[in-house]
């Protein structure tokens, strides 16, 4: 099973993660940051709202990245975000992996 990082908002919330990816995007001379995040589970039941309300506006102004569940010891600070491009369930084989997409 894949290492966990814990993805941690401002207003205190954490997701557990499987993957983390950050991308600096160039549109028409404009630099778009955007934050992937991954949750692969061993269940099928949809929790796409339970993501979708666990993300406020006030959690994406500061948003880090951590290896341990306490939140000690910090991967990266990716940044303030304002919005959720989409969350996303795809069925596994066993369970569904989610994918939130965050932008500038």
């Amino acid at each position: 099973m894949a290492e966990k990082k814990f993805v941690k908002f401002a207003d205190g919330s954490v997701i557990e993660a499987t993957q983390v990816s950050y991308s600096i995007q160039t549109l028409l001379e404009e630099n778009k940051h955007q934050l992937i995040i991954q949750v692969d589970t061993n269940s099928a039941e949809n929790k796409t709202d339970e993501l979708f309300n666990k993300i406020t506006a006030n959690g994406m102004k500061n948003i880090t990245v951590f290896s341990d569940e306490e939140c000690k010891n910090q991967i990266f600070e990716a940044g303030a975000y304002s919005k959720i491009d989409s969350i996303t369930a795809n069925v596994r084989a066993i369970g569904l992996l989610y994918t939130i997409s965050l932008a500038e």
